[in-house]
């Protein structure tokens, strides 16, 4: 029997250059579509060579999709200050370049649409600041609250992406939450990264609103929760795929009990995120790897600085705005 054909959209990115080794290893032919805006080729130099690889140098938005079985659609501009940076670019790739795709793959006979969404579009909740009453937690039906253009663009796609699921076409959308972890495409503009890297150049870390709350994930973990939704042929609707809830402080607590990190504590931030979710219903089809904490990959992120694999981890480089 023939190897089922999976597209990835922006594959050479941060989750991408991560997945696609995986795509490879459960036996299915995979084609990555990236226009390589941030020249990161390289981050799929270790499957260049492979016979079920295939690499193309395109825009998603003009790419024909016919003769697919899945596709992976990543290809985005992260991120609140990416997206505040280039507007009309968010707008058009977010929301309505991810929508038409979806469109096509329905018409051309795709059978798996798996859409890379963000947890970010929570926004702000009311959380109790005192231990008396439970914590609430954002499940996949909790009520979105965007507060960027980067989680508009992404609560808009959904909606037009969901519409198009039935039997034919199966759509599973995937709220992401904060990754960290080191990836072949490196990113140092996502929070955790972020952190460790200031820590380990600076000696030092700033953090504002610290006792707001994130929802954060290893890499390898998003990944895996995309091979999963592709081989789970049932998996249709929205997940939130994560793994913990920690505050800010409690990340800046790692560094500083690992490194002595210096922690600075400013309180005015226009960042105004303040949310957990809820990740059960994920979890019964792709449970976090144990071993991928946040400590664990807080100080992986550490370690690769300290040895020297990023010749500058502060260079526009690393940070995709």
């Amino acid at each position: 029997m023939m190897s089922e054909h999976v597209l990835v959209t922006g594959g050479a990115g941060y989750i991408g250059s991560i997945l696609v080794p995986m795509l490879l290893d459960a036996c299915y032919n995979v084609t990555v579509v990236d226009d390589l805006r941030y020249n990161n080729a390289h981050a799929l130099r270790g499957v260049y060579g492979h016979p079920n690889f295939n690499f193309v140098q395109h825009d998603f938005r003009t790419f024909p999709v016919s003769g697919y079985d899945h596709v992976v659609h990543l290809a985005a501009i992260v991120g609140e200050t990416a997206c505040k940076n280039h507007p009309v670019d968010a707008i058009d790739i977010n929301q309505h370049g991810a929508i038409d795709i979806a469109k096509v793959c329905q018409a051309v006979g795709v059978r798996t649409f798996i859409f890379a969404s963000t947890c970010s579009i929570y926004g702000k909740m009311e959380i109790p600041t005192t231990e008396e009453y439970p914590i609430p937690l954002a499940d996949e039906s909790y009520p979105v609250n965007p507060l960027s253009l980067y989680a508009e663009t992404k609560v808009a796609a959904e909606q037009g992406i969901l519409l198009l699921g039935d039997h034919n076409f199966r759509v599973a959308v995937l709220r992401f939450a904060t990754a960290y972890g080191t990836s072949p495409c490196m990113r140092f503009d996502t929070m955790v990264n972020e952190f460790a890297m200031h820590a380990v150049v600076e000696g030092k870390l700033v953090i504002y609103n610290p006792q707001a709350w994130r929802p954060i994930c290893h890499v390898r973990n998003l990944a895996t929760a995309v091979l999963t939704a592709i081989q789970m042929g049932h998996m249709a609707g929205v997940y939130n795929v994560g793994g913990h809830n920690l505050r800010k402080s409690d990340l800046a607590g790692i560094l500083r009990d690992h490194m002595g990190t210096e922690i600075v504590v400013e309180q005015n931030d226009a960042d105004k995120r303040d949310y957990m979710v809820n990740f059960s219903r994920i979890g019964q089809y792709s449970p976090i790897d144990p071993i991928l904490l946040p400590s664990t990959g807080m100080l992986e992120v550490v370690q690769a600085i300290q040895d020297g694999l990023y010749d500058n981890p502060m260079s526009e480089e690393y940070r995709h705005v």
